[in-house]
């Protein structure tokens, strides 16, 4: 029993880490599992640095200059602290950053495939464990269903607002990331990940938002032309998803996405009056928010998104901590796009990509608090520091190493 925990302790820990930000988007009626994520956080740390000792993890080998972006830009994060709108929020979010970024690197250069395989079933696991929930309570009526502001009928799951799309965006990435590492599949395992797939869309479609559409259609897209490979399956999501969004376009819901999309404008608007006076340094870490809360923001922002967040990571991120900490975000996507595309992981790349353009209309790469942060990180992360030619971490014998080198120079 000892052993089959150790070998799963590595993939076990990560999960964990992905549960505890999956939860804290729970609704209210489940506002427990929020109450007590500063003590599962705890608890994780003790683990894991118990765990690094025992197994005598290092970070040797490590690309220095991918790393010091990395510290460069929690370094910022850390000085923001000091002239921080609120201490607690920055000095919270700070060492929750930390303690992922950190978590991720080391287990990323000291883990093998196979604990990254089971990493992803654990979340496809935890997902579909989710999904399951959502429908029980739904068959006894439990709220989760609600109606958005012009009357469309939007599913919730067990999450508040349109978290389950996100969810579901996870999810149709782990199951593609799962068969990318299982050559030999078994056919029951197949069928059970491809049923999962389609409820995943289904509950995007549900979920009415915008941003998860064109993400899904991003990567998508993108899968295809890497592949190079005719899909029936794929290209019929596509046209499904296609004709959802085009609805849109016509009435009597083009007067209302207009109205949805004057969000971002108002916002953007708001941001190109402000910006001069936050380019050195921002509102502090995680308390760009407050800026929609200032007198001045009555003059740009309508009404009801008065003291809501910008909608957009980078402009989030700039408000926190000044031009240079954008700068920094920046340059780890772009080592990102570079590491991962000389080692030709374009199964990541695609995902990276599709999380990137949805942040354009959401906030959730800008915060660890948020429910794809982790999942994100972990993935830019694995495409920059995941070994190359140098897989010795990972497998010894010569065999397993070629075999390695395959894997994840498909990813």
């Amino acid at each position: 029993m000892i052993n089959r925990l150790n070998i799963y302790s590595n993939s076990l820990i990560l999960s964990f880490l992905y549960f505890i930000s999956v939860s804290a988007y729970f609704k209210p009626d489940l506002g427990f599992f929020y109450e007590i994520r500063p003590i599962l956080y705890i608890l994780i740390t003790v683990i894991v640095v118990y765990d690094i000792f025992r197994r005598k993890y290092t970070i040797r080998n490590i690309d220095r200059t991918s790393l010091s972006i990395i510290v460069i830009f929690l370094l910022i994060q850390f000085v923001s602290i000091f002239y921080s709108y609120s201490h607690i929020i920055s000095i919270q979010l700070f060492i929750t950053n930390m303690l992922l970024i950190s978590v991720s690197i080391i287990y990323i250069l000291n883990i093998n495939k196979t604990d990254i395989n089971n990493f992803f079933i654990y979340v496809l696991t935890i997902n579909t464990f989710i999904y399951l929930i959502s429908l029980f309570l739904f068959i006894f009526n439990y709220h989760l269903v609600t109606t958005t502001r012009f009357g469309l009928i939007t599913f919730t799951g067990i999450f508040m607002g349109k978290q389950i799309g996100i969810l579901s965006l996870l999810t149709i990435f782990s199951i593609d990331i799962i068969k990318k590492f299982n050559h030999k599949p078994n056919i029951l395992q197949l069928k059970i990940m491809n049923y999962i797939y389609i409820l995943s869309v289904v509950f995007i479609l549900l979920s009415f938002s915008r941003a998860i559409f064109l993400a899904l259609l991003v990567y998508w897209g993108m899968k295809m032309s890497f592949e190079q490979t005719f899909n029936r399956k794929l290209l019929l999501y596509i046209l499904l998803l296609a004709f959802i969004v085009t609805i849109f376009i016509f009435k009597p819901f083009n007067d209302q996405i207009k109205y949805l999309v004057s969000d971002r404008e108002y916002f953007i608007n708001y941001a190109s009056h402000i910006y001069k006076s936050y380019i050195l340094k921002g509102n502090g870490y995680g308390c760009g928010k407050f800026l929609t809360s200032l007198p001045i923001a009555e003059k740009y922002i309508r009404s009801d998104l008065m003291g809501k967040q910008f909608h957009n990571s980078y402009l989030e991120i700039f408000f926190d901590t000044g031009i240079f900490g954008l700068l920094s975000y920046i340059a780890i996507f772009i080592i990102f796009y570079i590491k991962s595309t000389i080692k030709k992981m374009y199964v990541i790349l695609s995902m990276v990509t599709a999380f990137l353009i949805y942040n354009l209309f959401s906030s959730s790469l800008a915060y660890p608090s948020s429910l794809s942060y982790f999942f994100t990180f972990f993935l830019i992360l694995f495409g920059i520091f995941k070994p190359d030619k140098r897989l010795d971490n990972y497998n010894n014998d010569s065999e397993n190493r070629r075999e390695n080198r395959h894997e994840f120079t498909n990813l």
